[in-house]
């Protein structure tokens, strides 16, 4: 894991590894994440179903969940809305952060262009379903 997250070239990319591990939530789930879903004061992210995503994010379940995390997780979270968001106008959690893009919500396929991008870094093939295991 360490490894893997010294790879990361962005807060985002940092925390939404750092999410997938601690939690073991689905992709979906955590593209479909809302700013109005975490409770960073609580230490607790709630999961809820969207069937209107832009990124066509979502639960495959329709029970809401809520899933407790580190307060590390959340000052993780913290320093990616301070330092990579604060000019994002966006409801989602995870966003572009460059280009003409920029504020989009992240996508499936971005996503895997990541972990393609991380599984060359470490010399290892990785997926976000690994974290579910």
């Amino acid at each position: 894991m360490q490894e893997i997250k010294e790879h990361c070239t962005t807060l985002r990319d940092k925390f939404l590894i750092s999410l997938l591990y601690e939690t073991g939530l689905r992709i979906g789930q955590v593209l479909g994440l809302h700013h109005e879903d975490i409770l960073s004061w609580d230490n607790e992210i709630i999961v809820r179903y969207r069937n209107n995503n832009i990124n066509k994010a979502c639960s495959k379940s329709r029970d809401e969940q809520i899933v407790h995390v580190s307060h590390e997780l959340m000052e993780l979270y913290a320093d990616y809305i301070v330092n990579e968001c604060s000019n994002i106008q966006s409801d989602f959690v995870f966003v572009v952060l460059q280009a003409q893009n920029r504020g989009q919500p992240y996508t499936y396929s971005a996503t895997q262009d990541l972990f393609n991008r991380l599984s060359k870094k470490i010399g290892a093939h990785i997926t976000p379903h690994l974290f579910r295991h």
